[in-house]
């Protein structure tokens, strides 16, 4: 080349960022035309760290006006160089509670600046506050209340809720606490943004009620009364019945023979000197006892009228019988006389007693059939003829009945036909069904031909009551070997005498017999009814000792036809030979002299038993002083009858208490058992030995303990107990107290004993003495942590061993806290010592803490690049974000390597850069990926110039390439460029445009 071509830029030193065109021209060369192409410089920002200023408030007040500096202006540019200033901000606000808040900066715009921020803190420091325990009152024996505590000093409407750690609020009282008052103290508050003191306050405890309320009770009529028994309502601390210091006595009017009602339970008499004492009745009720009566089961023969209906007793008490119901059952059955074969139900019912509820069980009246004879009647024909109509007759229907009543009417057949033979053939009956009868079939006879024939009743006997015996007949007069199955037609026997017929005679007549080969006459008989077995019972009956004798009935057994005790002609006589004044035994009783015409009457003997009558033997109340010997134990009797006494037992009760010399004071039961008689039994009331109290001195014995430590137990010695009583033989130890407590001063404080309870003694007291000495507080340097670059977090110690509420505010002089790091201080552990706290009441020891310095967080962000396609990767770099102290990237022990997946042949497009493997001891980090964006090369696209002879077709049009990087060709493209010209084959000479795109 002829001249260089003269480059140049308008960018300077001075220019702020942008891109400025890189011009060339004034090249010369003969062999080549020139053209330029114009380039860009490209101007990008430097870095800009704005620092946000440290500053300090005290918690509650306003924010200090916040301040940041700058480091990395060029070009003398200041803060008022920048096209937005920064804004610095702090989470901290008025309200913000003590600690290390951070001030950060943002929002800088400047074009010529990358802007990166470096944070700044906020100290808050704290204020005092003062808890006072609230005073409360509460009931004797209730919870404690809920203790509770004012405030004053809060800021910002913070509020109790506010505290890290609420005030442990205490008292020495509990539920068992006697009337008096109590210290509430308020210790162990713990809030940053607080300095703490207390005020102790006062819990006063007030007396209760006790309500004693008799259970109510229930019975049955009849049973021993049930123990009675109370209720309490108001109980506290624990306290039961046996806590009293004397029981309640409960009574009732009730006895065993008090019939069904209410009865008033009654408590009084409760005595202790906690409680004030109300008292509210109950009620023993008696209630009926449960009673079954049984329908006792009958049975009779269908036709037959109903036996008597009797019912069975279970469940009289008291010696009660049937006699004592006001109202007796009423039986009764669906049966009667025509009542068909079957079971029917005897019920009871309607039985009336004010002491006595009523279950009934029914009973079975079974009715079995009855004997129903159906006789075939005779017939006659004459030789040749058609057999006759088939007859019977019946003997033994009850109630009306016919044959029409009968299931199934019976089958008659004869084995004579049309062509039989003078003589005479049988008629049979058979298979009649009916469920009120059995059946019996007496054939009949088809006569042919007649002769004389007599037939005479045969005579029968039956028993009164029965049913008549089968009427049989004989006959004088047959021939050729005729029987009575030879008659057409059977006689037919009847007699006047029914079931109901007394006793007598009663003829028995025949007639009717048929048979064409006889003429038949009739002699009558005769039926004789003879006395039925009647047998009398006389019933067992039983009463109580010395009660008149019951009323004496029988049972009878054997009545037929209905008949009943009014149908003898003379009722029996009965009798016993108990009377009024007859021992518990068994008596017989007889009856005797009834006379029935119908009736052999026969006796059995009844049993008359004689129970126990009941016995009450009360054991009667005694005194006696504690100590004493018992007095002489002696009975009352109630319940003797017939003239008797004590004398007329067999064995005289045994009389015995569980008392003796060394019962102590209170009432014991004297009991009485084991009176044996055989005309009683026996219930027992229980009388009482009263045994009343003696004297005892409690001295309190002396004691000591360390200052700060709870008391320690406080005990008595005790002079005068007797029969080998200790303290724990006394209702309740004495409560003994002193002035001092866990927060008295080294000193000397009286140990008094009072309230001491035994029904046995009186008490005398003598004081003794508490000695308080001094205790040991051990403070250790809490562990903190910060990270590196902070300023180091307020110090703090715990305290081991503070007693009585004591808190660090305590302290004549709080320790002195230190440590050897600073805001500067690498990452690693220091120590946190504390040293030179002073109190009296105090002997000190020191543990030393730890202050962890952790790595603080840097930020290491890869800078976004440009490139054009085909040039050398530029050089990658990073900005950071979170240096403290100081630092730079000259800090780190290895800085970051940064890359990124292009190349110089990476085509157009975005490739990410990425950071990483920085290493420092204070930092740990964290990698922002930047991006490398490649842009299009210049590629310039000339039309070759071509020529071409008028009249003929274009020629071939084809271009060059120029700026082709990375061995790309025009193959390389997507679409090749379009070359076209004005040209045809008709254009004249002349030169044409060629153009591609």
């Amino acid at each position: 080349m002829t001249t260089p071509p003269t480059i140049s830029t308008t960018a300077d030193g001075t220019s702020p960022v942008g891109n400025y065109p890189i011009s060339a021209s004034g090249a010369v060369d003969a062999n080549y035309t020139i053209s330029y192409v114009a380039g860009t410089l490209a101007v990008t920002p430097v870095i800009l760290t704005i620092t946000a200023d440290a500053q300090t408030k005290t918690y509650g007040s306003a924010n200090p006006t916040l301040t940041v500096s700058y480091t990395g202006f060029v070009n003398g540019d200041t803060a008022s160089s920048l096209t937005t200033p920064p804004t610095i901000s702090t989470t901290a606000d008025g309200t913000s509670p003590v600690g290390s808040y951070p001030i950060s900066a943002s929002g800088a715009v400047d074009a010529n600046y990358t802007i990166s921020y470096v944070a700044g803190t906020l100290a808050v420091t704290p204020v005092a506050l003062t808890i006072t325990a609230d005073n409360q009152s509460k009931t004797y024996g209730s919870a404690n209340p809920t203790l509770t505590v004012s405030y004053t000093g809060f800021v910002n409407g913070d509020t109790a809720s506010s505290l890290t750690t609420p005030p442990t609020i205490s008292t020495t009282a509990d539920t068992a606490s006697a009337v008096g008052t109590y210290p509430i103290s308020v210790s162990g508050a713990v809030d940053a943004n607080y300095t703490i003191s207390y005020v102790a306050g006062t819990l006063a405890v007030t007396p209760v009620v006790l309500t004693i309320t008799a259970d109510a009770q229930t019975k049955n009529y009849g049973s021993a009364n049930p123990t009675l028994t109370v209720s309490y309502t108001g109980f506290v601390n624990g306290d039961t019945a046996s806590s009293l210091t004397t029981p309640p006595t409960i009574s009732t009017t009730a006895d065993t023979a008090s019939a069904v009602g209410t009865y008033p339970i009654s408590v009084s008499g409760a005595v202790d000197a906690n409680y004030t004492i109300s008292y509210v009745d109950g009620t023993l009720t008696v209630t009926p006892v449960a009673l079954t009566i049984t329908a006792d089961n009958q049975s009779k023969t269908y036709g037959s009228a109903n036996p008597t209906l009797t019912v069975s007793y279970s469940g009289f008490v008291n010696g009660d019988t049937a006699a004592s119901l006001t109202t007796p059952p009423t039986i009764s059955t669906t049966a009667d006389a025509a009542s068909p074969v079957g079971t029917y139900p005897i019920s009871a019912s309607g039985a009336i007693s004010s002491n006595y509820t009523f279950t009934y069980i029914n009973g079975t009246l079974t009715v079995s059939p009855a004997l129903l004879t159906i006789t075939a009647n005779d017939q006659f024909k004459v030789y040749g003829s058609a057999n006759p109509t088939l007859t019977v007759s019946y003997t033994g229907f009850l109630n009306g009945d016919t044959d029409a009543s009968l299931t199934t009417l019976p089958t008659i057949s004869t084995t004579a036909d049309i062509a039989s033979a003078v003589g005479t053939y049988p008629i049979s009956a058979s298979g009649a069904i009916s469920s009120n009868y059995t059946f019996t079939y007496i054939d009949g006879n088809l006569t042919v031909t007649p002769a004389l024939l007599t037939i005479t009743t045969n005579d029968q006997t039956k028993t009164y009551g029965s049913a008549n015996p089968t009427l049989t007949v004989s006959y004088t007069g047959f021939l050729n070997g005729d029987t009575e199955v030879s008659l057409t037609t059977l006689p037919t026997i009847s007699t006047t005498a029914d079931t109901a017929s007394a006793v007598g005679t009663y003829p028995i007549s025949v007639n009717g017999a048929v048979d064409a080969n006889y003429t038949i006459s009739y002699v009558a008989g005769t039926l004789t009814v003879t006395p039925a077995l009647l047998t009398i019972t006389a019933n067992d009956q039983s009463k109580v000792y010395g009660s008149a004798n019951p009323t004496l009935t029988v049972s009878y057994t054997g009545f037929l036809n209905g008949d009943t005790e009014a149908n003898l002609t003379t009722p029996p006589t009965i009798s016993t030979t108990a009377d009024i004044a007859s021992a518990v035994g068994t008596y017989p009783i007889t009856a005797i002299g009834a006379v029935g015409a119908n009736y052999t009457i026969s006796y059995v003997a009844g049993t008359l038993t004689v129970t126990p009558a009941l016995l009450t033997i009360t054991a009667d109340d005694k005194n006696k002083v504690y100590g004493d010997a018992n007095p002489t134990l002696t009975a009352s009797y109630s319940g003797f009858v017939n003239g008797d006494n004590e004398a007329s037992l067999t064995t005289l009760p045994t009389i015995s208490t569980t008392a003796d010399g060394a019962s102590p004071v209170g009432a014991y039961p004297i009991s009485a058992s084991g009176a044996i008689s055989s005309n009683y039994t026996f219930t027992y009331i229980d009388g009482t030995l009263t045994v009343t109290p003696a004297t005892l001195t409690v001295t309190a014995n002396d004691q000591s303990k360390v200052y700060g430590s709870a008391n320690p137990t406080l005990t008595v010695s005790y002079t005068g107990f007797l029969n080998g009583d200790t303290a724990s033989s006394l209702t309740t130890l004495p409560t003994i107290s002193t002035t001092a407590d866990a927060a008295s001063p080294v000193g000397s404080y009286p140990i008094s004993a009072s309230g001491a309870i035994s029904s046995n003694y009186t008490f005398t007291y003598i004081d003794g003495t508490l000695t308080v000495s001094p205790a040991v507080l051990t403070i250790t340097a809490d562990d903190k942590n910060k990270v590196y670059g902070d300023v180091n977090p307020t110090l703090t110690v715990s305290y081991t061993g503070f007693l009585n509420g004591d808190t660090a505010a305590s302290l004549t002089t709080p320790p002195t806290i230190s440590t050897t790091a600073d805001t500067a201080s690498p990452v690693g552990s220091y120590p946190i010592s504390a040293s030179g706290a002073i109190s009296s009441n105090y002997i000190f020891t020191y543990i030393n803490g730890t202050l962890t310095v952790s790595p603080a967080v840097l930020t290491i962000t890869a800078d976004n690049k440009t490139k054009t396609y085909g040039d050398a990767n530029p050089t990658l770099t990073v900005s950071y974000t979170g240096f403290l102290n100081g630092d730079t990237q000259a800090s780190l022990a290895t800085p970051p390597t940064i890359s990124t997946t292009a190349d110089a042949a990476s085509p157009v497009g975005t490739y990410l850069i990425s950071a990483s493997g920085a290493i420092s001891s204070n930092y740990t980090f964290t990698y922002i990926d930047g991006t490398l964006t490649v842009s299009p090369a210049l590629l310039t696209i000339t039309a070759n110039d071509q020529s071409k002879v008028y009249g003929s077709a274009n020629p071939t049009l084809t271009v060059s390439y120029t700026g082709f990087l990375n061995g790309d060709t025009d193959a390389s493209l997507t679409t090749l460029p379009t070359i076209s010209t004005t040209a045809d084959g008709a254009s004249p000479v002349g030169t044409y445009p060629i153009s591609a795109s």
